[in-house]
């Protein structure tokens, strides 16, 4: 194929397209750049996180759910994206013998590395807390603030958490806000299917 112009105006509008391929290797350099600096930012351990999300004098359990492939298939429908979880880890914090709500830790893919969180709930489903445990990002730490995580406080799985609309987004961190977001829904959704329903509560 012939790429050279055949008139003035067919050269001037080939420049943007070989300036764009010229700059695409240096875009990409970038980017590996900023994923390859990144600095891990732990502001939680899991103890740390459990303390900070139930109370004082409440007995925590850790318990693993494993999901069939009936479930499986529920909370794929009902998230509209595949799971890929095998089994549910949720810590469930009881006090005098009653269920004071469950939490979970996840973590979600940001821009490039994974955000680690935990989300913790009423025993209904509701959320009550959210606090980011590890940010590997170079950018966009802003998403552990309580300005933003405040947020998600009295959500439940019945709630699409959509962004811009019922979570608003934080100018330069878009991808960790969708990432969290996406996380919240998660285990919203996976507490509703394995925990809630099964025990006949309502919401």
């Amino acid at each position: 194929m012939d790429l050279r112009p055949t008139s003035r105006k067919g050269r001037n509008r080939s420049l943007p397209l070989i300036i764009f391929l010229a700059a695409a290797p240096l875009c990409a350099a970038g980017g590996q750049e900023i994923a390859a600096n990144y600095q891990e930012q732990v502001f939680l351990n899991e103890e740390g996180a459990l303390k900070a999300v139930f109370p004082d004098g409440t007995a925590i359990v850790k318990e693993t759910i494993g999901i069939s492939e009936q479930q499986k298939e529920k909370i794929e429908a009902r998230l509209g994206w595949t799971l890929q979880e095998k089994n549910f880890l949720i810590y469930k914090g009881s006090k005098d013998g009653a269920v004071q709500g469950y939490a979970a830790i996840t973590e979600e893919i940001g821009k490039f590395k994974p955000i680690t969180f935990i989300v913790k709930t009423s025993p209904e489903g509701k959320i009550e807390s959210v606090e980011v445990m590890v940010y590997r990002e170079a950018v966009g730490s802003e998403v552990r603030r309580p300005r933003f995580t405040r947020q998600f406080k009295g959500k439940s799985a019945k709630d699409p958490l959509r962004i811009n609309r019922d979570i608003i987004n934080l100018t330069g961190a878009t991808m960790s806000v969708q990432a969290m977001t996406a996380g919240v829904k998660k285990v919203l959704v996976l507490l509703d299917e394995l925990v809630i329903k099964p025990q006949g509560i309502s919401k």
